[in-house]
């Protein structure tokens, strides 16, 4: 066995914990066969981890982390709801603070009811007057509410975990009018206090588009994007970009090893200030399962490179995926967390063989470098493939256009995007600097609406279901961590090659449904190019 596989402990040990995990939740959830499926890929990775490496240690590890990420699943859903509050609520602001018309969105913490400090978030919904007190409100400030409630919210709803309110811990709701809310000045926490600044830094962009362009490219928070403007780079295949991940973990390092160059002979010292650097930068973007895993793979790369190891990009991976599922084990079925670890699995096993094939074509110094973008670019594509199929229907034609023309720009921006805000925050007055930056985020955003604006710009696919796993597979296969003959690889790239091109097919061909009903998707009537009645019933279709 150990032969035929190139056993990478920490990898196979992130897979049996998340199948674990998902087993547990599937039981809760009261779906037993995808709990058996779950339980299955369990056993499976318990045979690989004892007979690819007969090591006693490895296999106690296994199980007690097994044991913890039990226990951990189990608490977190049966313990994670709170209980509904009456009377006088008091709550501090995080920087999280979205002004509507007539509406104020805020998400508090440090919550008191009647004087008792109870565990958790509030998300508070206020309605205002034409004229607000209200407006203009800082991190920091509490908010007072006499006679207030807060309804405890469910871990699971509508069938699925309420990612974002697991995320960032909002076990309560809360609805008032303004009448009802008294306000105090306030101090906010270092880290709020750092976004509310980066958030007025970027808001001095005059384009609002660019400036929440701007805002989720250095936090992740994608709360002030228009929907417009994120579909627009969603179907450019562009979305990665407003995400907090690999890139700017990579431009951090870049600048702080550039800094530390003049610090010889202490490389465990460059280590500490390093990693804090990255720890803080994660806390800063809330911890995001993108930046997070994108974090502890860099602080891990750092750490080989200061002790003379070789990094093994399969075991960061699945290090990095252990450390997450022990203390968020409901990540499982967090987006970003599937959509991070499925690129970076792809990345891993599929670039070193797709630059080779693109440099075969592109043999100057500049198709060298496009070869690797588009190398990147497409194992990337490839990882996320059935993940867009199942949760958005669809999946970008133009991707590896715009990224191979947009993205070399996109990068040159949010560096540039990136030192001035560091500037901004040590110097308040030079603000400006984020100005001529948004010019260049503009040109992006007509370039991006461009792209997906064209025909065909994304098509219609559905779902693979239980063959996600098969596809996966396939890609481990084709990173040559299964030793195979030359013959039996060249099926495996056959074998994807029919999977990516039978899926694309058959998601396709037009259905007729005998059942008198139609399923439609929420769009804005706006968007609606095309409504057809028939009966009583109505189709409408972009």
């Amino acid at each position: 066995m150990k032969k035929v596989i190139n056993f990478r402990f920490l990898f196979f040990l992130s897979v049996l914990l998340g199948a674990l995990i998902l087993g547990i939740c599937e039981i809760v959830r009261r779906n037993y066969f995808w709990s058996a499926a779950s339980f299955a890929v369990v056993c499976a990775a318990f045979i690989l981890i004892v007979f690819c490496d007969n090591n006693r240690p490895y296999l106690i590890i296994a199980l007690v982390l097994s044991l913890i990420c039990a226990v951990s699943t189990l608490y977190t859903f049966f313990f994670w709801k709170g209980e509904d509050k009456k009377g006088q609520i008091i709550f501090t602001l995080t920087d999280q603070i979205i002004e509507e018309q007539n509406q104020l969105t805020v998400l508090g913490k440090d919550i008191k009811v009647n004087g008792q400090k109870i565990k958790g978030k509030v998300l508070a919904y206020i309605t205002l007057d034409e004229q607000s007190y209200l407006y203009n409100l800082r991190a920091g400030d509490k908010l007072l509410i006499y006679e207030g409630e807060l309804i405890s919210l469910d871990l699971i709803a509508s069938g699925g975990v309420e990612h974002y309110n697991y995320h960032e811990n909002i076990k309560y709701i809360l609805k008032c009018a303004e009448f009802d809310v008294r306000r105090y000045g306030g101090r906010p926490d270092v880290l709020s206090g750092i976004r509310y600044k980066i958030k007025e830094i970027t808001f001095n962009i005059p384009d609002k588009d660019a400036s929440s362009i701007a805002y989720a490219m250095i936090t992740g928070n994608r709360d002030y994007i228009s929907g417009d403007i994120y579909n627009s780079y969603k179907t450019a295949g562009l979305a990665h970009v407003l995400a907090v991940s690999g890139l700017n973990i990579s431009f951090l390092i870049l600048c702080l090893n550039a800094a530390l160059s003049r610090i010889k002979g202490h490389r465990f010292l460059k280590l500490i200030i390093l990693s804090l650097f990255i720890a803080f930068y994660c806390a800063l973007c809330g911890f995001a399962p993108s930046v997070l895993r994108a974090g502890i793979m860099g602080i891990i790369m750092i750490f080989c490179k200061t002790f003379g190891y070789r990094p093994d990009s399969l075991n960061s991976l699945g290090f990095a995926g252990i450390l997450m599922l022990i203390f968020r084990p409901l990540y499982i079925y967090n987006l970003s967390f599937l959509l991070s670890f499925a690129s970076m699995f792809c990345i891993i096993c599929l670039y070193s063989s797709l630059v080779k094939v693109f440099n075969k074509i592109l043999k100057s110094k500049i198709g060298a470098k496009i070869s690797q973008l588009l190398a990147m670019t497409l194992s990337a594509n490839i990882g996320v493939y059935p993940l867009m199929a199942h949760f958005f229907n669809s999946f970008s034609v133009y991707s590896l256009v715009s990224n191979l023309v947009l993205l070399p720009l996109i990068n040159i921006v949010f560096i540039a995007l990136f030192a001035a805000c560091l500037i901004s925050i040590i110097l308040p007055f030079t603000a400006f600097l984020v100005i001529p930056i948004g010019w260049g985020l503009k040109i992006i955003n007509t370039l991006t609406r461009l792209i997906s604006g064209l025909p065909y710009s994304e098509f219609i696919i559905f779902s693979l279901g239980a063959f996600s796993a098969l596809y996966y597979l396939i890609a481990f296969v084709l990173g040559g961590h299964v030793n195979l003959g030359k013959k039996f690889k060249a099926l495996a790239y056959l074998a994807l090659t029919v999977c990516l091109a039978m899926s694309a097919v058959f998601s396709n061909i037009p259905v007729t449904y005998a059942q008198d009903f139609f399923t439609a998707y929420a769009i804005p009537v706006g968007s609606a190019g095309l409504a057809v009645q028939d009966n009583s019933k109505y189709l409408i279709g972009e």
